[in-house]
């Protein structure tokens, strides 16, 4: 998947400045046209191995959306009650209402990429964990909801990059920290679960969007584009 994407896409920062305010109107539109008809809620899950920008992009709330009908979810570690019960519970727990949007930045995905990888859990239990994805989100579907999920591809390089104009930038330091180089040294064994869960979890009622991030621009263009298409076509 990876070796056939263009991650070189790029947009001037000129144009993009043209563009974005377009794309701030028609993703509030929708918005506006969602809480009106309260069809069905949004569910953006929003991953990859850089994607701050995007998230940004999308939880601006204060220059584009309507923060009463946002929620953000960003899911750590289970809390004690929610060990005790089945996995996919706590997930029911955090679904938005119809006319919300929820961007998820953690997800369920957590158990078939960072705790397969990092050793977190059987094999047994990621590997169930597919069937158990593709189950809940159809669920979803089927009682009315939408599932947009981005999958935020930049190359190895690209994240060296970034992570050093992190430790270079004052205020940008928080983000970056000795497990994020550590993860680095697992590239492949990361590349390998991605490619995995993009073949076993997209489905026809929740495809992946694979969205070439070399350029923040060019990801960020992309994935409000989607959601606004979204949002519009199942109204």
């Amino acid at each position: 998947m990876f070796e056939s994407a263009e991650l070189e896409q790029a947009i001037d920062k000129t144009r993009f400045e043209e563009v974005l305010p377009k794309l701030r109107t028609e993703l509030l539109d929708a918005q506006f046209d969602l809480i009106k008809s309260k069809q069905f809620p949004v569910i953006l899950i929003v991953a990859g191995m850089e994607g701050t920008g995007v998230i940004d992009a999308l939880t601006n709330a204060h220059k584009v959306l309507d923060a009463r009908h946002v929620v953000t979810f960003a899911l750590d570690t289970p809390t004690p009650e929610e060990a005790e019960r089945p996995r996919m519970w706590r997930f029911w727990r955090v679904l938005p209402a119809k006319g919300e949007i929820g961007i998820y930045v953690g997800s369920w995905y957590g158990r078939v990429l960072v705790e397969r990888v990092e050793g977190f859990c059987s094999e047994a239990a990621w590997r169930r964990a597919y069937r158990e994805i593709n189950d809940f989100e159809n669920e979803i579907v089927e009682a009315g909801g939408i599932v947009i999920k981005f999958w935020l591809a930049i190359d190895k390089d690209e994240q060296a990059k970034r992570f050093k104009a992190r430790e270079e930038t004052g205020y940008k330091r928080c983000k970056i920290t000795d497990e994020d180089w550590r993860n680095r040294e697992k590239w492949d064994e990361y590349a390998e679960a991605v490619c995995d869960v993009v073949d076993l979890t997209s489905t026809s009622v929740a495809p992946w969007v694979l969205v070439e991030a070399n350029d923040k621009y060019h990801a960020r263009v992309k994935v409000l584009k989607t959601v606004c298409e979204q949002i519009e076509k199942n109204l």
